[in-house]
């Protein structure tokens, strides 16, 4: 009997040695619940000769409509720009990996080749996933909020869904880089925007009370959000704001009863909105989900711009 339980102890060991060599020669897979992270800083910018000049597109709010975020997706392929950014809502669930595959699916072919800056929208919370699926430039700030600089441009993205009153870290971590910088152009996005016209929306209370009179005193040039599904470009106080949220969600419906200024231009389109930075002038484009020109608009530059 002692034989006997020799042996199968041997023949155990010798099975556990069998399993543990085969693991080490099979090479490990990324799965859904192990994502590799993509981080733009990977991504090379493309070499130019444009000193003064470079392009970059800005959309948001993909979620579940795919069919349309991928002939978005072809559009900024063929213009080629230098950056893409995304205002958030990547996808509908974020608690779901599935959903987070077929974003992921969808922007490869720009975002292997273009560096693709995003920012947490409301949709993309649970389980970690954003944090998981996306790592900021990390010239500044934390995973969730964070600023890089570009040529003549910085930009910062902000996470409108972590606390930012004015006693929370990331409003001090924002209005220090706002001091900081002394580039001619001043570019924030993020997801909820300030001004709305919407139904049932309207203006976000809490987000213009945070940042707008910040946005005045520092001079911004441009301010990007989403949330809301379509296009809306108002200019308040010398600022800029573009709601890009048209990159695939349905889209919502304008309220003709909410205030408006005389100049502002709105629709409810599919779209995207390709910026082209010359020197001291930002022009801006939105084209539709058929390639049509929208809107057209220019923001001068930080000095220039009238108080």
């Amino acid at each position: 009997m002692r034989k006997l339980g020799f042996l199968f102890l041997l023949l155990m060991a010798a099975l556990v040695v069998l399993i543990f060599l085969t693991l080490q020669q099979t090479p490990t897979v990324p799965s859904e619940s192990q994502p590799v992270r993509y981080s733009p800083s990977a991504i090379p910018f493309q070499p130019t000769n444009r000193e003064e000049r470079f392009d970059f597109v800005a959309y948001g709010d993909a979620r579940n409509g795919h069919d349309k975020h991928r002939t978005l997706v072809q559009h900024i392929i063929t213009l080629n720009p230098d950056l893409v950014i995304s205002t958030g809502d990547l996808v509908e669930h974020g608690r779901k990996d599935k959903e987070w595959h077929t974003f992921l699916e969808i922007i490869q072919p720009l975002a292997e080749k273009i560096p693709y800056y995003t920012i947490r929208g409301n949709h993309d919370q649970g389980r970690g996933n954003y944090e998981k699926r996306f790592a900021p430039p990390n010239d500044s700030g934390t995973d969730l909020y964070y600023s890089f600089d570009y040529k003549n441009v910085h930009f910062i993205g902000l996470d409108t869904n972590e606390p930012f009153g004015k006693m929370s870290a990331q409003r001090y971590w924002l209005e220090k880089e706002l001091v900081a910088t002394d580039k001619p152009h001043i570019i924030v996005f993020f997801h909820h925007p300030l001004f709305g016209i919407t139904k049932g929306r309207g203006d976000n209370v809490r987000v213009k009370k945070a940042f707008h009179n910040l946005f005045v005193k520092y001079n911004v040039n441009l301010v990007l959000a989403g949330h809301d599904h379509l296009y809306y470009r108002t200019r308040r106080n010398g600022v800029t704001y573009v709601t890009t949220g048209g990159g695939g969600a349905p889209l919502y419906h304008v309220d003709e009863e909410l205030p408006r200024l005389t100049n502002d231009v709105w629709g409810e389109y599919n779209h995207f909105v390709h910026f082209t930075i010359t020197g001291g002038l930002i022009k801006g484009t939105m084209i539709d989900i058929d390639g049509k020109i929208r809107d057209s608009f220019t923001i001068p530059s930080r000095q220039a711009s009238p108080r």
